[in-house]
């Protein structure tokens, strides 16, 4: 009789185990959609001709809404299709759709295909303009501490805009980890470094693309330079002196003097720093960053965002 009991609570529980991992690969892991998540890219943009650009870019799930009795959540600051539209994740197919209002697509009924979660490498998906590969599943390491599923997928139309190939990739209960375009010399990259996922932050999500300390010298004063370029769009440098090991704070201030986002807030050894600030997800204005120390000197100095 125990035997039998036995028997059965562990089939109960490889029931349980089985349906929790089933659950565990839905596409929602790969493309984590709830109001309040964020995603934070670091964007490269690179031609020929010119040095790359580096800014940052903050992707929000603003709000989500009931269409065709299906929920669609509105993603912002993504790029090409995915920008500033509603997209949801269906849990039967394993895919990511966009609602499309004008039904243009004979595949789908007012939905466009974005991406497939339950391909398996070498597999071939149809969208509704061009068809996509996955070339590889596997493993990443991401945020120090958390191993994930990656699909990547590459796509190549030939046609408009000629030549275009894209490689996009998602890491499981991060969302899209790398989309890269490209043409010819012209190069795109939007890389995740950062992420709140329903509440909870993991890496980096702040608006500085770095602190650097650009020179050994120790600076004769405490002193904070104009930023360049001024006025500027999306990015521009902070730079500033510190003669003494401090404990240092640069903060950015809006045209009312509310605190937007603090860049740098730490013990810093003496020498001269620069930090690169990305506007992107800021609206045009006038700004104020503000340098203090606890030796008691403060300045602030006042720059133009342009768009």
């Amino acid at each position: 009789m125990k035997n039998i009991i036995f028997l059965k609570l562990l089939f109960l529980f490889l029931l349980l185990t089985e349906n929790i991992q089933a659950s565990d690969t839905a596409s929602i892991k790969y493309f984590p959609l709830n109001v309040g998540n964020y995603f934070s890219y670091l964007l490269t943009l690179q031609d020929r001709n010119h040095p790359p650009v580096v800014s940052l870019v903050r992707s929000h799930v603003t709000k989500d809404t009931l269409i065709n009795n299906k929920k669609y959540y509105f993603i912002t600051n993504l790029p090409d299709n995915y920008n500033n539209c509603w997209v949801r994740t269906d849990s039967t197919t394993g895919s990511l759709y966009k609602f499309d209002a004008i039904n243009s697509c004979p595949f789908y009924q007012y939905e466009t295909l974005l991406d497939s979660f339950s391909i398996i490498k070498n597999d071939t998906q149809k969208n509704c303009s061009l068809p996509f590969v996955c070339t590889d599943t596997g493993l990443v390491y991401m945020f120090n501490y958390y191993t994930v599923k990656n699909r990547s997928c590459k796509y190549d139309d030939g046609g408009y805009p000629a030549g275009w190939i894209w490689y996009k990739d998602y890491a499981k209960n991060f969302g899209m980890r790398n989309y890269v375009r490209i043409s010819g010399s012209a190069y795109m990259n939007y890389k995740l470094r950062g992420c709140r996922i329903n509440g909870v932050i993991y890496g980096d999500t702040t608006s500085v693309i770095g602190i650097k300390n650009f020179s050994s010298e120790i600076p004769g004063s405490f002193e904070l330079y104009q930023n360049y370029p001024n006025p500027f769009n999306p990015a521009t440098i902070i730079k500033f002196d510190l003669r003494k090991n401090s404990i240092v704070n640069l903060t950015i201030y809006d045209a009312l003097g509310i605190e937007v986002e603090t860049l740098v807030n730490e013990n810093l050894r003496a020498g001269s720093y620069e930090v690169i600030w990305s506007g992107i997800n800021y609206p045009s204005g006038v700004y104020f960053y503000k340098l203090s120390s606890n030796e008691n000197m403060t300045f602030i100095k006042k720059m133009v965002l342009l768009k």
